[in-house]
């Protein structure tokens, strides 16, 4: 992503299963609470997109998996690491 971390620590991580153009795909998210700060969006990968989202308008903001947005916004509210499964296929 082309981003500087000055502090980071790993939050949590969301495995997802989903079907896309009739094929079946896996990835898990590893989720950190980062401070930043060189940004850089550009991905390096084609089918994949990255945005820098306000904590305030997450809430407001489509996130998928939505286990993921889940995940996150309740560990705004207790701060306990998770691990969360979404299978959508």
């Amino acid at each position: 992503m082309g981003i500087s971390f000055k502090k980071y620590e790993f939050i949590g991580a969301v495995e997802n299963i989903y079907s896309h153009d009739k094929e079946k795909h896996h990835e898990i998210n590893l989720v950190f609470n980062a401070k930043i700060g060189r940004i850089k969006t550009d991905s390096k990968e084609k089918h994949i997109d990255f945005s820098l989202v306000n904590i305030k308008e997450l809430s407001q903001v489509e996130i998928l998996p939505i286990t993921l947005k889940k995940a996150v916004l309740k560990w705004l509210k207790d701060k306990k690491r998770f691990w969360a499964s979404e299978a959508t296929i």
